[in-house]
């Protein structure tokens, strides 16, 4: 019999004790009921140095710094508007081989000068055609004005001959009829003039010649450089 004030006393056995300290090493540390399991792997690596900045989300509205106003020199009617509010555009780009001095905007209506373009280019054409056949022409024209020259001057050399050898048979005995005489001085006279004509055609070609062609490339470059300054001025209706 306990008395008064005096606490009870139970005891625990030793191997209930262990069995609770076993229990907890196994949840507190896995590794320690798994002392049979082997070595535990290992994964080498380079080490890299990264910079990670956190992503935000914001809403808001982007302001530009730096505006640009574009106008057209000429006045006419809109046909087509290339680009939209907020669209990027390029500072540079090419058309047809040729600049037109960055991406196109807005088209500006130019019917008319385009047909214009197009009578100017095909009259420049022609103007080429034309200076290539002269090209071609004049040194034929002037060896066939050299051939009948020397035509002419063989019939002119023999009609003198056959005139001056009948006058001398009148002079001495009078063998030969006026109308003989006369018909032969005819036939001198008019191959005589007919020298004499190609002979200033000959002269003329030769004189004429680098006049002609002279004329005939100004006439390309003048019909070139009209072609130009409608392409310019077709340029100005593209914004």
């Amino acid at each position: 019999m306990h008395t008064l004030g005096q606490r009870n006393h139970c005891r625990i056995p030793g191997r209930l004790i262990s069995l609770v300290l076993v229990m907890l090493c196994s949840v507190c540390c896995p590794a320690f009921g798994q002392r049979d399991a082997g070595p535990t792997r290992v994964v080498v690596g380079n080490v890299i140095k990264t910079k990670r900045a956190a992503l935000q989300s914001f809403v808001g509205t982007l302001e530009a710094t730096r505006k640009t106003t574009v106008g057209s020199a000429v006045d006419g009617r809109v046909t087509a508007v290339k680009i939209e509010p907020g669209d990027p555009v390029v500072a540079d780009s090419k058309s047809n081989t040729e600049s037109i001095g960055g991406q196109v905007l807005v088209e500006i209506r130019s019917d008319s000068l385009k047909i214009e373009l197009q009578t100017a280019e095909l009259q420049h054409q022609q103007m080429q055609q034309a200076l290539s056949e002269l090209e071609l022409s004049l040194p034929q024209d002037m060896e066939l004005a050299a051939a009948n020259q020397q035509r002419d001057k063989s019939q002119m050399s023999y009609t003198k001959s056959t005139f001056q050898r009948l006058k001398n048979l009148q002079n001495k005995n009078n063998a030969i009829s006026t109308i003989e005489l006369e018909e032969a001085r005819s036939q001198y006279l008019a191959a005589e003039q007919a020298y004499i004509g190609s002979r200033a055609t000959v002269r003329r070609l030769s004189s004429t010649r680098d006049l002609q062609l002279q004329q005939a490339r100004s006439r390309v470059d003048t019909a070139f450089q009209e072609t130009l300054r409608l392409k310019d001025m077709l340029n100005q209706y593209t914004v």
